[in-house]
């Protein structure tokens, strides 16, 4: 996964984050938790077969653009899957 950061005074940022460390069970542990105690239930199952889903949609589509955005402000925000 590649997150793309980029405002108009700063130079270019550029975080690379493997897929298999992102969607994996004990993440989807971590991030069930922490949705708890934001009072959002998603069970370890759930998230996973929503990671499922995203590494299917990563071997068909290697560069897939799961956000690009374009605030006011003039930043652009780009993740890549």
């Amino acid at each position: 996964m590649r997150i793309i950061l980029q405002s108009q005074n700063q130079k270019e940022r550029r975080l690379y984050i493997p897929n298999t460390l992102l969607l994996n069970r004990l993440t989807a542990f971590l991030i069930a938790r922490g949705l708890e105690k934001r009072k959002v239930y998603l069970s370890c199952k759930q998230i996973s077969m929503i990671a499922q889903s995203i590494r299917a949609v990563h071997k068909r589509h290697p560069d897939w653009v799961l956000l690009d955005a374009e605030p006011s402000s003039g930043e652009k925000i780009k993740i890549i899957v």
